[in-house]
């Protein structure tokens, strides 16, 4: 009953704050081999030869995690929504990559890429009355896989996005990805706010021009949140670690 109205929100939002389009990036003085995002973060000529490497055996590695999550969603309370997107694309890669380039130029590409968990990612969707106990059975049988479970972030009680977040990795390719659990509201909450995230993820909130925008994307974020039920028992679950 609420989506009407939302969607409303985000259509006077886009009209008060059109998408702008950014001109170019300027890649004339660029070095041969090198990549730069539209954003305009660089990347050299060695660092984008290892960021393809790694994407490529990320990509390889994505088919057999991907095939452990199968085995998961078999024996689950839950299941598997969104599978289309496990694999982020190879320019968002590279373009979260250089960004985190730009911020720690010393940094050695190797440590940075080993710290991006989320170019495979999974989402598992659980009817509110079998939430808790869905979350829980399937911890415990990805660990009984033999998966290592990095971190759990439990945001149920956030006013801008509730679902829980996690962080694993396979051992035996040592493949870092990311899996959410949700309710079937709270993932069509977060396809919603999508878009509000992403423009909140680019803009520079210290820019005077866009304080009011950031705000009014907070607002629009808390005002959907505030319509997703919070299924028994999902506070309870505990971060990790």
């Amino acid at each position: 009953e609420a989506v009407p109205r939302l969607q409303e929100l985000w259509r006077k939002h886009e009209e008060k704050w059109p998408d702008a389009r950014r001109p170019p990036a300027d890649r004339s003085q660029d070095e041969p081999g090198s990549w730069r995002s539209d954003s305009g973060y660089p990347l050299n000529e060695r660092d984008n030869r290892a960021v393809e490497s790694e994407y490529q055996r990320i990509a390889q590695n994505e088919k057999r995690v991907t095939e452990l999550m199968e085995d998961v969603e078999h024996a689950s309370a839950g299941r598997l929504v969104g599978k289309e997107f496990r694999l982020k694309g190879g320019r968002r890669f590279k373009e979260k990559v250089a960004a985190a380039r730009d911020g720690a130029p010393n940094t050695d590409i190797g440590r940075i890429l080993s710290n991006v968990h989320d170019v495979v990612r999974y989402t598992l969707e659980y009817g509110e009355e079998k939430y808790a106990a869905g979350v829980n059975g399937d911890v415990n049988r990805m660990r009984g896989a033999g998966l290592e479970l990095v971190r759990i972030k439990n945001s149920w009680e956030s006013i801008e996005y509730k679902g829980i977040n996690s962080q694993w990795r396979d051992n035996d390719t040592g493949q870092l990805f990311e899996v959410q659990y949700h309710t079937r509201i709270s993932f069509e909450a977060k396809q919603m706010t999508h878009k509000a995230y992403e423009r909140l993820r680019t803009i520079t909130s210290q820019d005077p021009a866009n304080r009011s925008q950031v705000r009014d994307l907070h607002t629009y974020q808390r005002e959907v949140t505030a319509h997703i039920p919070i299924p028994e028992g999902a506070t309870l679950i505990q971060d990790y670690p």
